[in-house]
């Protein structure tokens, strides 16, 4: 019996391709068969002045930006976390960075520190002085314009 299809192979490529990268089952396999989980990827960006106008005010560019004055180790590190599952799990475009407050800076000027805060396009969007968390991040991302939510 012959098969009616005459590239069986590219069809397994295809799906493997999609199932592995798009739907983030190779995170899943790398966690389940690696000995150790290595934490030198950071998905944070340090914004200061020059990089903010030129990374978050591109156009469709959303950004969710942690302002701080004094570091505190136990938020920053959750934030790393979360941005490290929206990154691999979710492969979210939106971009995570942390700002550190000092004289002059103008990106710090109109908010209250610490402060989370969500841009689009370079306009703050919503912002909150709580805890940050993952319900916290999911509280404001859903003040997303693209997805007709406010």
């Amino acid at each position: 019996m012959r098969a009616s299809y005459k590239y069986p192979y590219l069809s397994i490529f295809i799906i493997s391709y999609y199932f592995l990268e798009h739907e983030g089952y190779y995170y899943k396999l790398k966690k389940y068969f690696s000995s150790s989980e290595t934490t030198s990827a950071s998905y944070i960006i340090r914004f200061n002045d020059e990089n903010f106008s030129s990374l978050a005010k591109a156009p469709g560019r959303k950004a969710l930006v942690y302002f701080y004055d004094n570091p505190d180790e136990s938020q920053i590190l959750t934030l790393q976390k979360i941005a490290r599952g929206y990154k691999e799990k979710l492969r979210s475009p939106i971009i995570f960075a942390d700002v550190k407050c000092e004289k002059g800076l103008s990106v710090c000027d109109n908010v209250s520190r610490p402060c989370l805060a969500f841009f689009h396009e370079g306009n703050m969007i919503r912002r909150t002085n709580e805890q940050i968390s993952k319900k916290t991040v999911k509280k404001i991302l859903k003040a997303d314009p693209s997805s007709g939510n406010k």
